[in-house]
């Protein structure tokens, strides 16, 4: 017994069933295209897989994984760049010909609907290896001022004659060691670990600053910002506090 609806789309006059039938295809090509579109943008291809790689093996994670065990750095910014490399997908075999019996691909099963539509892979790709850049470049400045201070220059003084070499040697070039060793970064921890670091949260400042959302007048936020400081130090020598923004 035949279905009713074939008897149906063979009851159908031979000009609609095919204009039905390009009608389909139509949908069909359109579907797989936006698809195809959406699975590059989403993916890395093996051309940036490489990339990838070579980024993985890059010596400025070594670096900054060293000084990372340096209490006073903001490591969540570390944390952050590597979440982001390793959310990364790679998926470059798929083919338009696969999307004729398929509707998702068959490598990575990706469906559009269950991840947010961002910028291009391979655009993040290239970004996080200017913050990598960004990161070297702001630890190295954060370790510089807060070595020439005055409130390590004490703590510099007691250190062993080699560990004072090497952070006075990074101090006068400002730039860190070629092989930054453990010496160095012991180096570092000892000489800074008078400091007290303190997390300033962006959701709790912005709560403080502006309550509720309401709008408030320059001063009145002045105020706010150095009440919200305050209070954060309090119980502390400000002149030993050194405030890390995540």
């Amino acid at each position: 017994m035949r279905h009713p609806a074939h008897v149906f789309f063979i009851g159908l006059g031979a000009a609609f069933r095919q204009q039905l039938k390009r009608t389909l295809t139509g949908l069909k090509r359109s579907y797989q295209q936006a698809y195809m579109s959406l699975h590059t943008r989403a993916r890395l291809g093996e051309q940036h897989e490489r990339r990838r790689a070579a980024l993985l093996a890059d010596g400025r994670w070594g670096r900054l994984g060293k000084l990372a065990t340096v209490e006073l750095l903001p490591v969540a910014q570390l944390r952050e760049v590597e979440r982001r490399l390793d959310a990364l997908r790679v998926c470059g075999a798929l083919t338009a010909q696969e999307l004729e019996s398929a509707a998702i691909c068959p490598h990575c099963s990706y469906v559009p609907a269950s991840e947010a539509v961002g910028p291009p892979a391979s655009a993040v790709l290239d970004a996080l290896d200017e913050e990598l850049d960004s990161l070297v470049a702001g630890w190295t400045s954060a370790l510089i001022e807060n070595l020439s201070d005055s409130a390590t220059q004490e703590k510099l003084g007691l250190l062993k004659p080699a560990a004072k070499r090497l952070l006075n040697d990074f101090v006068k070039t400002r730039q860190l060691p070629d092989d930054l060793g453990d010496g160095f970064v012991e180096a570092a921890r000892e000489a800074l670990s008078g400091l007290v670091r303190l997390v300033l949260k962006t959701d709790d400042l912005k709560a403080a600053l502006v309550p509720g959302g309401t709008p408030a007048a320059p001063a009145e936020l002045k105020k706010r910002f150095d009440e919200h400081i305050d209070g954060l130090a309090r119980g502390h020598d400000s002149n030993k506090v050194r405030v890390v923004v995540e």
